[in-house]
């Protein structure tokens, strides 16, 4: 980690935190709509947010990823300084050729061949650099803005379909603690969940809105180009709900219910069939999403945690037991991996302030998704679920999500962080179940006092 200026880079960020906080009142001002109070909140947690994690690696864990694509990016702001043509021909992946007498360069072309997913970070980081002025935290500041600029699209398609649940809602998109500190640095998480937003917004505008804009096309391949190059799978977590989604909100519109009857489980075979085409066309692109590279992974990751853990003494890593390394033995921690990824750490797995962190986060989690549970019964919650095609997409999202990372991680504190992409679809899905409980408890108790004036 290089030493930074604290003069510097905390008089820069509260000028651009001043100035950003002038440009989002004269933007909410005139706004009458209630969800702009909560965007106006929102912003200013995601910048603190940011905030706090830029203190957090810069004080307490003096060293990660963070730092390497700040000093990559740095190198690369200086290259667009020094030779724009060359700078452009790196961001664009034409550069054919070293620099031998120019050390700075080869030490940004060493991360430049570390992989596409660590290069597109340092890219889009050497961009926000030049607009954060160099700054560590201004840095840091736009990769924020850029993630609550897709978390806040993403809020506006649901709203749109769920408008009387904005705070509510709000709460899941905006304020959960876990999101808004791993999801608001210099890191790929930042980029994911921002681009994630963005997938789902202009994919309902063109699909289900049917705005089929030059725009949505964009939007849709960008984004979903750049979740590809960053964290593919979760790309593959968002296939099958994405099909189910659009192929539902299609069939729903057919008024004559036999038609229905007959279609519906056609188009279940048919998104099956596109899920598993979809998973297989990415392994054979990028082999190490495919399912046999997943399992040597978390294999690997079982023993490296543990054997860490006995010489460090430190016990931040999980196991889901043994596991035969094939694809059944795969499946058959399907609920272990989902489990670990949304309710854990237990209270009594805390060894550190982390841990307790996202603990005390996951018991909220489990408690909500338990008092959902017993408010609803089984019937009514796979009914309501089975009658919105965009639950099921957020359902099937979180649920294969929550498998890949919890099967994949086998620590706490990465899992803390790779875990944010799905929460808010999880939070979101739990308020408008308890909304639709509550919904038919006043359907109920209206029909109770009609039938009580009729005798």
């Amino acid at each position: 980690m290089e030493e930074f200026n604290l003069l510097f880079e905390f008089g820069l960020s509260a000028l651009y935190f001043m100035v950003i906080l002038l440009w989002l009142y004269f933007y909410v001002i005139n706004k009458k709509e209630a969800e702009y109070k909560y965007f106006a909140w929102g912003l200013v947690a995601k910048l603190f947010g940011g905030f706090c994690f830029g203190l957090v690696y810069m004080f307490y864990y003096k060293y990660g990823d963070t730092f390497m694509y700040y000093e990559s990016a740095i190198i690369l702001k200086n290259v667009f300084i020094d030779d724009p043509i060359y700078a452009l021909k790196l961001v664009f992946n034409q550069a054919d050729y070293v620099r031998a007498e120019d050390y700075l360069y080869n030490e940004f072309l060493v991360n430049y061949y570390r992989g596409d997913d660590t290069f597109t970070v340092i890219k889009i980081a050497g961009i926000f650099s030049i607009l954060g002025l160099g700054g560590f935290f201004t840095t840091g500041m736009l990769f924020s803005l850029f993630a609550f600029y897709g978390q806040w699209k993403l809020y506006q398609t649901f709203i749109r379909r769920y408008p009387f649940l904005k705070f509510e809602l709000a709460l899941a998109h905006f304020f959960i603690p876990s999101v808004v500190f791993w999801g608001s640095g210099i890191m790929k998480d930042s980029l994911v969940i921002g681009l994630l937003g963005l997938l789902i917004f202009h994919l309902d505008n063109l699909f289900v809105l049917k705005r089929i804009t030059v725009r949505n096309i964009l939007s849709i391949s960008i984004s979903a180009y750049l979740i590809y190059l960053l964290k593919g799978y979760v790309l593959l977590a968002l296939f099958p709900g994405i099909f189910f989604w659009v192929f539902f909100s299609y069939s729903s519109r057919i008024k004559n219910s036999l038609i229905r009857f007959v279609i519906i489980p056609v188009v279940t075979i048919l998104v099956l069939g596109l899920s598993v085409f979809s998973f297989q066309m990415v392994e054979s692109v990028d082999s190490k999403y495919g399912s046999e590279e997943l399992m040597n992974q978390a294999y690997i990751y079982q023993i490296n945690h543990f054997s860490e853990e006995a010489i460090e003494g430190t016990t931040s890593g999980y196991t889901l037991g043994e596991f035969d390394k094939t694809f059944g033995g795969m499946i058959q921690k399907l609920i272990p991996s989902i489990v670990v990824t949304l309710f854990r750490p237990f209270p009594w797995e805390i060894k550190n302030l982390v841990m307790a962190l996202s603990s005390l986060e996951s018991l909220i989690l489990t408690g909500f998704t338990l008092f959902v549970l017993v408010k609803m019964k089984f019937k009514r919650l796979t009914q309501y679920i089975g009658s919105d095609s965009f639950i099921v997409m957020g359902m099937v999202f979180t649920f294969i999500f929550a498998f890949l990372v919890g099967f994949s991680s086998y620590n706490f504190g990465a899992l803390a962080r790779y875990k944010i992409p799905c929460l808010s679809f999880y939070f979101s899905i739990l308020f408008l179940l308890i909304s639709e409980y509550k919904r038919s408890q006043m359907t109920s108790l209206s029909f109770l006092k009609t039938s009580s004036k009729k005798r």
